[in-house]
């Protein structure tokens, strides 16, 4: 058995000093990291595409000649109303059917009659 110290280690005992440094610097360090961590989990996310980006990014192609016309409408058809939702706006009205052959048209309301 090793026989006690003959003084007790002080504060200013330069190892201690080291040692204490040398934690709180460890302590520090990693709290830093995470914080960094923190932020970096919770940042946005920048790889998702919103609907208006993507129709942006497809009638880039479209106008490079990488797509159809066929094909952009139809993207602009599936994407239109995610688009309008995106910008908070109400989706378009229904389409009325065409009068079949044989079937009078409804009168249109809003046009005055020809003088």
């Amino acid at each position: 058995m090793d026989p006690p110290p003959a003084h007790p280690p002080s504060l200013s005992d330069p190892q201690l000093l080291w040692a204490t440094v040398a934690l709180i610097a460890t302590l520090l360090l990693g709290a830093l990291v995470f914080a960094w961590l923190d932020r970096w989990r919770k940042r946005p996310e920048r790889d998702i595409l919103t609907p208006t980006d993507q129709l942006t990014a497809f009638r880039a192609s479209y106008d490079r000649g990488e797509i159809s016309q066929e094909e952009y409408e139809r993207i602009r058809a599936k994407l239109a109303p995610k688009v309008r939702a995106q910008v908070n706006l109400p989706p378009l009205p229904a389409k009325t059917p065409e009068p079949t052959a044989g079937e009078a048209p409804t009168p249109n309301l809003d046009e005055h009659p020809a003088e």
